[in-house]
């Protein structure tokens, strides 16, 4: 068993840095203390291959994407009018990959 897979991102939380939209963790994470850094992925990275760990990183996209969706309105697709839930109850918690903010 050397392999972690690290679920980085869900419906309910995205509390993933990413430096380019600095908005999307401080808005979309449960906390804002509870963010995975560049630099805490880097280490946990390291931390794995110095014990032979490979360490995958999943990002849940397009679906599962409702927290994100809420940090960053903008990215929500204005053509999208239908009202649909997902198995957790969320609505309308997909990205469109094609919709350009």
């Amino acid at each position: 068993m050397n392999r972690l897979h690290l679920h980085a991102t869900e419906s309910q939380s995205w509390p993933l840095e990413i430096p380019a939209l600095p908005d999307l963790a401080a808005k979309g994470a449960y906390q804002p203390d509870l963010v995975w850094s560049t630099d805490d992925l880097e280490g946990v990275q390291a931390y794995g291959d110095d014990r032979g760990v490979m360490v995958y990183l999943e990002i849940d996209m397009p679906g599962h994407f409702y927290a994100a969706l809420q940090a960053l309105p903008e990215l929500k697709d204005p053509a999208e009018t239908g009202e649909y839930q997902s198995v957790q109850g969320f609505p309308n918690n997909s990205l469109n990959p094609a919709h350009e903010p």
